[in-house]
């Protein structure tokens, strides 16, 4: 970029001024204020504007610029770069309300248009301006505290940083310092965090002892009404038990006369069965009657048995009259039929066999006759004849056998074998359920002997025990009647025996006999009560269970409602205000929030810096010592002419003859050329080598001549190296003579 011309309509001390540029090195000679810094203050007024905050003196950039004009200011600047050539209009001045009002136009010189945009510095210079100030304008090193070590450090900086006023490593290191005291076990975001989680715990609790707290005061008030619920309830069942006993009491001292008729009564009875039934100071007995009703069931199971047994005897009887007794030779009728029937067999059996041969014979017979053999033809006709002779033989001997079969048949009053095998059959079983017949009825008859035999012993036992009481059995209905007497007699003494039993408990209660002030209350109670009803025996007892169950819940609940008061009274003490608590916490959160976001921010900013300063080291750094190098070998005649920076960015120079020097052991005017090398070194890496504008600010105030025409010449280097403009601003005539006999530089007088 080559600024060609500024004109300045009001800004600071000047109004009405134009200055015209050259390429290369620009000479701005004046005496002390007279205006020369106010001209590099324009050149950042038409890219940036003017700041409105304050600087060390108090006075903003608008305020010291604009403060003759009424807050007005404007001018144009002309330049050109890459992209052409361009001019800015800038008017500053007060809006309405006493606002200020800025005016930005960009004209494009060649089209003779305005171009959109109204921020110059972001269109052709692409940097902030605190960057464009740190890296093109050099400001007045001797107004700056002597010394090479503010310089050494201002150098560290701007290694580390790319900013002289800012020590990345130190801002490393107090980021790491506060992130300590941020983070670990005794940090404050762990302090916080503590506190945080006490107060949540004692939140949670307070939480809790309000839910206990109301569910107590709840159940205090539900108890409280059972209680009243149940003692309504208790007076209730003790009026209506208080009421039927009174009601009671005074049936009982009615019914005393009438119990004591009673008992008389029922003792009468006794007196009367006594001489009804006793005999011999004997009475029947429970287990007498026992005794006697176990005998007569025996005896009629006997008498049953007896009884059933006669009948199954003459039952069997009349069954067995009634099957024939068979007599044998079944099984030789049996065996001859099957000899007979085997003999017809292997007769006939004989008969085929001649039928056979007769046939053969005749056939041999046809056959010779044929063959005219005569010889052979009687012979075999002979012996046909034969055969057939034999046959009727055996054919009569067949038939004899089978009439003599059917005799036998008629005989039995049979048609064939299986007739007679069967009839043989039905016999057997006959004379087979016969002869069970006569075995049951053997087993009967002495079943029935011992049952007869037993029921005389029963009888003997019987007419023992009749004996006690006066009495005699012969048979088992005599047994049974006795029976039925002694049960008769036993339960009728039972019934006058419990009824002076009741009678006497009548009597037993009412021993104490009533006092006048008893029977008082008994009818006050009565009286009061009217509007109830005696109570069934069953309702009084569920009355009586009601009157203990209610007791008992109202003295329960008495003693829980005695410990909840003590615990309500308890959490009255112990409870924590719930919302101080929630006041404090989220006051404690948010600082925890803010403590957290810190750290992110400050481990950001730390992680940022020290990747910044591993890329400046790594990336930027080399190229920046490189051209610094350049400048630096002309600027010192060549003396010093390698830069290194250490691990700590500190910045160190070796001679001609290989010596390494640290910044801060060099002469105070080194120390500045080593800090303008480096800045230049910066500006080529930070606007990848494009032509700049520099401005030098009476930089050069303390270097002697030789340092300060060798310092000369290493700007018109550069300058014609790099086609940098360099604007050079002094108030000495040494500065401004020297270097118009070593450089041919435009000269420009305020």
């Amino acid at each position: 970029m080559i600024i060609e011309k500024i004109s300045i309509g009001k800004f600071g001390k000047f109004e009405n001024k134009t200055l015209v540029f050259s390429e290369g090195i620009n000479l701005i000679e004046g005496e002390n204020e007279s205006g020369k810094s106010t001209v590099f203050a324009f050149l950042r007024f038409m890219f940036y504007g003017l700041s409105e905050s304050p600087s060390a003196d108090g006075l903003s950039d608008r305020q010291k610029y604009t403060g003759m004009w009424e807050g007005k200011a404007f001018g144009t600047l002309e330049f050109s770069c890459s992209k052409g050539r361009f001019r800015i209009e800038r008017k500053l001045g007060m809006g309405g309300k006493g606002a200020p009002k800025e005016e930005v136009a960009i004209i494009d010189l060649q089209l003779s248009t305005p171009i959109k945009g109204t921020d110059p510095a972001a269109l052709f210079l692409g940097v902030p301006e605190e960057v464009f100030l740190r890296s093109c304008f050099l400001d007045q090193l001797c107004c700056q505290p002597i010394g090479s070590e503010h310089l050494g450090r201002a150098v560290e900086n701007m290694l580390s940083s790319s900013d002289e006023s800012v020590n990345a490593l130190n801002s490393a290191g107090k980021l790491q310092k506060e992130l300590e005291l941020l983070e670990g076990e005794d940090g404050q975001i762990a302090e916080k965090n503590a506190l945080l989680s006490d107060l949540r715990l004692r939140m949670a609790k307070t939480r809790e002892q309000e839910e206990e707290y109301k569910r107590l005061l709840q159940n205090l008030k539900e108890n409280r009404k059972k209680i009243e619920n149940n003692r309504k309830d208790l007076a209730e069942c003790q009026r209506e038990v208080g009421y039927t006993d009174a009601l009671r009491r005074v049936a009982l001292l009615k019914r005393a006369g009438k119990a004591a008729e009673e008992l008389q009564a029922a003792q009468g009875e006794l007196e009367n069965l006594q001489k009804e039934f006793g005999c011999r100071s004997f009475y029947p007995t429970k287990a007498y009657v026992k005794e006697l009703a176990s005998y007569a069931m025996d005896g009629q199971m006997l008498l049953t048995g007896i009884s059933e047994g006669e009948e199954r005897i003459k039952a069997l009887q009349s069954e067995v009259e009634a099957l024939p007794v068979f007599s044998g030779g079944q099984e030789e009728l049996l065996s001859s039929i099957s000899a007979l029937e085997k003999r017809r067999d292997g007769l006939k059996i004989k008969r085929l066999a001649v039928l056979g041969l007769a046939g053969i014979g005749a056939i041999l017979t046809v056959i010779f006759l044929t063959t005219k053999l005569f010889l052979g033809a009687g012979i075999s006709g002979a012996v046909a004849l034969i055969c057939a002779a034999v046959s009727e033989v055996l054919r009569r001997r067949m038939r004899s056998a089978e009439e003599e079969t059917d005799k036998i048949y008629e005989s039995v009053g049979a048609k064939n074998r299986a007739e007679v095998t069967s009839s043989v059959a039905r016999n057997a079983a006959k004379a087979a359920k016969r002869e069970t017949l006569l075995g049951s009825l053997e087993e009967t008859a002495a079943k029935l002997k011992k049952d007869r035999v037993s029921l005389e012993k029963i009888l003997g036992k019987a007419n023992a025990s009749a004996g006690l009481w006066g009495r005699a059995v012969k048979t088992g209905e005599d047994l049974r009647r006795l029976a039925l007497e002694a049960e008769e007699a036993l339960e009728r003494r039972k019934t006058a025996e419990e009824k002076e039993r009741q009678a006497k408990t009548q009597l037993s209660a009412l021993e104490t006999p009533g006092s006048p002030e008893e029977l008082k209350r008994l009818f006050k109670t009565v009286k009061e009560n009217k509007d109830l009803r005696e109570l069934t025996p069953a309702e009084y007892k569920d009355r009586t269970v009601k009157i203990k169950f209610y007791t008992q819940t109202v003295e329960a609940l008495g003693k829980r409602v005695e410990t909840q008061e003590r615990r309500v009274n308890e959490l009255e003490k112990e409870m924590e205000d719930y919302g101080e608590l929630a006041e404090e916490e989220k006051k404690t959160e948010a600082e925890w929030n803010r403590l957290c976001r810190r750290q992110k921010v400050l481990t950001v900013a730390r992680d940022t810096i020290l990747e910044t300063m591993s890329y400046m080291k790594e990336q930027i750094l080399p190229g920046v010592l490189s051209e610094a190098e350049k400048f630096l070998k002309t600027a010192t005649s060549g003396k010093y002419g390698k830069l290194s920076a250490g691990e700590n960015f500190r910045l160190s120079v070796a001679d001609d003859e290989g010596r390494i020097y640290p910044i801060t052991a060099l002469s105070c005017g080194t120390a500045e050329l080593c800090y303008i090398a480096l800045r230049f070194g910066m500006t080529t890496g930070l606007f990848g080598g494009q032509p700049m504008p520099f401005v030098f600010d009476e930089s050069f105030a303390h270097l002697d001549d030789l340092h300060l025409a060798a310092a000369f010449l290493a700007l018109k280097e550069r300058a014609e190296e790099k086609k940098d403009q360099i604007f050079l601003a002094t108030c000495r005539k040494r500065d401004a003579s020297l270097l118009l006999k070593i450089v041919q530089a435009k000269e420009i007088r305020l």
